[in-house]
C-alpha cells in the first residue's frame, strides 16, 4: 500500500510556520532560511512516519496544549531573522506544551493587522506582537487583553496598557550605547555632524533610541550636531533617496546612526554617494547586515539573540496563563557587533 503523503496543512499546522512558508519549502522556492527548509523536512518526515505507524499503536509525538501567535509588522529582513528563530526553537517549544504560529505585515498593513487582532483572540492562548505603536493596534491588543487573551509585545514595544509586558533590549540603553560609540570616535573633532535616520516616527523602540542617543551626546559631547533624517514611513526607496539627498547635500556628516535596522538600502546610499568612510553605527542582525560587517560598511550593529527572545516571549506567555503577576518588561541583553565579532 503506497505510504500517505502529508498535507500542507498538516505541515502549516505541525510545524508553526505560515502556510506561504511552508508552500516555498515543498515546491522549493528560494528566499527560505535552511533552518526553516530543515524544520519543515523534520516535520514532514514526522507527520508520514506517524500515519504510517498509526496501525501499530506507535504513539505520535507530544501535542501542543497551548497555541500562541506571533504577529509582526515590518522590513522582510526583520521578518526573515524571527522566522528562522522560531524555526529552529519549535521543537523546544512543542517540547514544553506550547506551539507558535506566525503571522508577517508589512509595514504599510496596519488595516490588516488590526483586522486580524479582532478575530485572533477565538483562536489562540496568547498573542506576541512587534508591530508599530499606533492607535488602532493598541486598541485592539486592549481589547485582547480585556478578554483575558494574554498579550506581550516584543523586540518593538506598546503603550503599556496595551499589553502585559515587554520583552526586548532596553532601546534607551541601545541609544545611548551608540552615543558612546559615536562620541569615542569623534571627540578628536572640534565640530562633528551624525546623521539619524528613522524610517518611521511612529515605533517606539526607535524613539527610545533616539532619545538615549541625543541625551547621552548633548551631556558628554556637545560638539556633535545631529541631523535628523524620519523619511519613508519603512518605504526602503524612500528612505534611500532621503539619506542620498542629505550625503550629497551635506559634506560635513561624519557618520550615520541608523535606528530603525533598514540596512541594505542605508548602505546602498552610503555606498552610492561615494561616502564609505563615513563611521556607520546599526541595528538589527540578519544576513544582510551580517554582510555588511564582513564587508566593514556597517561598522558596529547592536543586535538581540532572537532565540533569546523567543524563549523569554514564552515564558511570560505561559507564566501570565499560570496568573503571575509579571515585570513590566524583560530586558534582554543588547549584543554589540563588528567585523571580528559576529
Amino acid at each position: 500500500m503506497m505510504q500517505r503523503r502529508a498535507t500542507l496543512n498538516e505541515i502549516v499546522e505541525a510545524s508553526g510556520l505560515s502556510r506561504a512558508t511552508v508552500d516555498r519549502v515543498i515546491n522549493n522556492r528560494p528566499g527560505v532560511h535552511p533552518r526553516t527548509r530543515d524544520l519543515v523536512a523534520r516535520v514532514v518526515v514526522e507527520l508520514e512516519k506517524n500515519a504510517a505507524s498509526a496501525s501499530a499503536a506507535i504513539p505520535s509525538a507530544p501535542v501542543a496544549s497551548k497555541y500562541f501567535q506571533l504577529c509582526i509588522q515590518g522590513g522582510a529582513a526583520f521578518a526573515d531573522e524571527l522566522e528562522a528563530a522560531l524555526a529552529g526553537s519549535a521543537e523546544l517549544f512543542r517540547a514544553r506544551g506550547c506551539k507558535l504560529g506566525l503571522m508577517r505585515f508589512a509595514a504599510n498593513d496596519e488595516d490588516k493587522l488590526s483586522d486580524y487582532l479582532a478575530t485572533i483572540g477565538e483562536k489562540c492562548d496568547g498573542v506576541a506582537i512587534s508591530a508599530r505603536n499606533s492607535e488602532e493596534i493598541g486598541k485592539r491588543l486592549r481589547a485582547l487583553k480585556r478578554r483575558q487573551i494574554p498579550v506581550v509585545s516584543f523586540a518593538i514595544d506598546v503603550d503599556p496598557d496595551a499589553r502585559h509586558c515587554h520583552v526586548g533590549i532596553d532601546n534607551r540603553a541601545a541609544g545611548q550605547t551608540a552615543a558612546f560609540l559615536l562620541g569615542n570616535h569623534l571627540k578628536h573633532l572640534p565640530s562633528a555632524t551624525v546623521a539619524l535616520v528613522m524610517s518611521n516616527a511612529s515605533c517606539r523602540s526607535h524613539e527610545d533610541r533616539e532619545i538615549g542617543c541625543r541625551t547621552l551626546l548633548r551631556q558628554r559631547h556637545p560638539q556633535i550636531n545631529l541631523l535628523e533624517i524620519i523619511k519613508g514611513e519603512d518605504d526602503a526607496d524612500a528612505t534611500y533617496q532621503a539619506l542620498c539627498e542629505a550625503l550629497s547635500g551635506r559634506p560635513d556628516i561624519n557618520a550615520l546612526y541608523d535606528l530603525s535596522g533598514d540596512n541594505r538600502s542605508l548602505a546602498k546610499a552610503v555606498q552610492d554617494c561615494g561616502r564609505s568612510n563615513l563611521l556607520y553605527v546599526a541595528h538589527e542582525l540578519n544576513p544582510v547586515s551580517s554582510n555588511l560587517l564582513k564587508e566593514e560598511v556597517i561598522d558596529y550593529l547592536l543586535a538581540q539573540h532572537m532565540p533569546t527572545v523567543l524563549s523569554a516571549v514564552v515564558d511570560s506567555l505561559l507564566q501570565i496563563h499560570a496568573g503571575k503577576q509579571l515585570a513590566d518588561i524583560n530586558p534582554m541583553p543588547i549584543q554589540l557587533l563588528c567585523k571580528y565579532a559576529i
